[in-house]
């Protein structure tokens, strides 16, 4: 196992534990709790990492914070803009006319699927269902990518990426902007865009096997 991260298991525990939030909220509303839980775990285990100086481990867990706040936030504003839009998009006609459809279908006087050609013909529904299914997919997808996100970088022993690959870019081509009138042979080729993606991959390899500035410079000596 890796340096990087002392302690991984309570990280994994609560990575789980939010993807078993994240498939079991459509079934249950004590899923929820699960969504306030584990960010609470984790709080636990930065705080205690920060300690110890275990930095990576640290920042686990305040991407864990991160991803279930992240989540309870979209839900929220997604059961907000519900009801902006259904009080905006469906007047009393168009309510008049869902509520005679779902008492029809409820009395079992109409099958579901006429039921449903009949309410997507309502004024209104079609744009509310576009706004529900746009802000569900965001609500669910946004929080789970980051979730997945986090669970390869403990993998790979590494803290959780911040930043995309561009803009990694611009800052290590601003940090040899700063550095090219000490720079030689290689003060041309470092603006080039292919020089800096290798400089970064051989960033990431030197950081999977540990090599840290201090082991190159006594190399170097």
């Amino acid at each position: 196992m890796s340096a990087a991260i002392r302690n991984p298991l309570p990280l994994w525990g609560l990575y789980f534990l939010l993807l078993v939030a994240m498939f079991a909220t459509p079934l249950s509303n004590l899923s929820f709790l699960l969504w306030i839980i584990a960010p609470l775990l984790a709080l636990t285990i930065r705080n205690s990492a920060r300690k110890e100086g275990l930095e990576d481990d640290a920042q686990h867990a305040s991407w864990i914070m991160g991803s279930a706040g992240l989540f309870l936030l979209l839900v929220f504003l997604l059961i907000g803009g519900m009801a902006t839009a259904s009080s905006t998009l469906i007047g009393a006609e168009s309510q008049q006319r869902i509520n005679e459809i779902s008492t029809a279908m409820s009395r079992q006087q109409m099958p579901w699927k006429d039921a449903f050609v009949q309410l997507l013909e309502v004024q209104g529904v079609k744009g509310m269902i576009l706004i529900c299914a746009g802000g569900l997919l965001l609500s669910v997808l946004w929080p789970l990518q980051r979730i997945l996100q986090g669970m390869v970088a403990l993998k790979m022993q590494v803290a959780p990426r911040r930043i995309s690959t561009g803009g990694k870019l611009l800052t290590l081509q601003r940090a040899l902007l700063e550095t090219a009138p000490q720079m030689t042979v290689y003060r041309k080729p470092s603006q080039k865009v292919g020089f800096l993606e290798q400089m970064l991959a051989l960033f990431d390899e030197l950081r999977s096997y540990e090599v840290t500035p201090e082991i190159l410079y006594q190399q170097e000596k």
